[in-house]
């Protein structure tokens, strides 16, 4: 009786195996799996042949001197991943940006400088970008509600085609995706299957210093919160004593004499100002 269990687990397990499988490795329009070590790629076809038999034709070994990283530029790849810019071939770009509840991709001219009309550029630009941006909805594994901000374009074909050409790149898309057409504001909205993880949520780690918002507090914001903080906590210094302030080098610069004169004469202490570069720029110790 258990081991009929252990059996039927282990069927529905291996079921479970071949449907993610097969909606997370390949597709229709796949003509190529192309793997590296000898090593790995024997576990690849005999996995690929047990629950995808009909692609096992498909599974190559890199016979290649170079490895599949470097012949396939995916360490660069990987790199621009971290960045929200991404130049298209034009000299136009797309800014991607993430939030909580959507991500953003905005579509601008850049340094485009072909000696074109506004509604040229535009077509020119929008059609690489759409390219693009399905690309690194695939590089990035993003998902959820997408908007898309295109250059704005007055012809009635040019927006059907650029509509006809987010459809076709989205059938390179392994993940189930809805597109509305270009509304009136240029709006491009894109519904796209969660399958995993975002990958930059896998590549790399929230920073220690900003908390992977990518800005920091001015020098001056930090400077003024030390001040405020000083006058606050006037009467919880020790008398007679110096206080000692140390920050960033960026804000210490914005301490001159004159300022430190000032506050010393409304807290009736001694200020000392020590630059550090071991602080970070938006924190400040006081002793």
């Amino acid at each position: 009786m258990e081991r009929e269990k252990q059996e039927k687990e282990q069927e529905i397990w291996q079921q479970g195996e071949e449907r993610e499988c097969k909606g997370s490795i390949v597709n229709s329009k796949t003509k190529k799996i192309i793997i590296e070590p000898k090593s790995e790629f024997k576990k690849a076809y005999n996995f690929i042949k047990h629950f995808i038999p009909e692609k096992k034709k498909t599974v190559f070994l890199n016979k290649n001197k170079k490895s599949l990283f470097e012949l396939w530029g995916v360490e660069n790849t990987i790199k621009t991943l971290t960045k929200p810019f991404q130049k298209l071939p034009s000299g136009g770009e797309i800014i991607i940006q993430a939030t909580e509840a959507l991500t953003t991709i905005d579509v601008n001219s850049g340094s485009f400088k072909k000696n074109l009309s506004s509604d040229e550029m535009a077509f020119i630009i929008n059609k690489e970008a759409a390219r693009e941006i399905m690309r690194q909805l695939r590089l990035r594994n993003i998902g959820g509600i997408i908007v898309c901000d295109f250059i704005d374009m007055k012809k009635t074909s040019d927006k059907k085609k650029l509509f006809d050409k987010i459809k076709f790149e989205a059938s390179f898309d392994r993940a189930k995706i809805d597109i509305l057409p270009p509304n009136k504001m240029g709006l491009v909205i894109i519904s796209r299957q969660r399958l995993s993880d975002n990958i930059l949520e896998k590549i790399t780690t929230p920073c220690d210093c900003c908390g992977g918002s990518g800005k920091h507090l001015s020098p001056k914001t930090v400077f003024i919160q030390v001040k405020r903080h000083l006058l606050k906590n006037r009467e919880k210094f020790e008398r007679n004593l110096p206080i000692n302030i140390f920050v960033h080098p960026t804000v210490a610069d914005l301490f001159d004499r004159k300022t430190i004169a000032i506050l010393s004469k409304e807290l009736k202490r001694d200020l000392r100002v020590r630059s550090d570069y071991k602080i970070r720029k938006e924190e400040f110790k006081i002793e």
